[in-house]
């Protein structure tokens, strides 16, 4: 959960959320107008943050997988 938390707080990620409007209005990606070389542009010359949301997509990913194990065992919740 503290990855998930970090990359959330990410200063480029809330640019890309603050024009939100824009890529409703336009269907534009928001990060293309916030973040040179958009979003994967961005981690690519920012290292620090590249390795905060590798951490993230990971605890993501460990998590998604534990759930769909017991979901497998156990069957599916009622």
């Amino acid at each position: 959960m503290r990855s998930l938390v970090r990359m959330f707080g990410l200063p480029a990620l809330w640019a890309v959320v603050g024009e939100l409007e824009h890529s409703i209005r336009t269907g534009a990606p928001s990060a293309e107008r916030v973040l040179e070389g958009r979003f994967w542009g961005y981690l690519s010359a920012h290292p620090a943050a590249s390795r905060i949301c590798d951490q993230a997509m990971t605890a993501k990913a460990y998590g998604q997988v534990a759930r769909a194990d017991t979901a497998r065992v156990f069957g599916p919740s009622q």
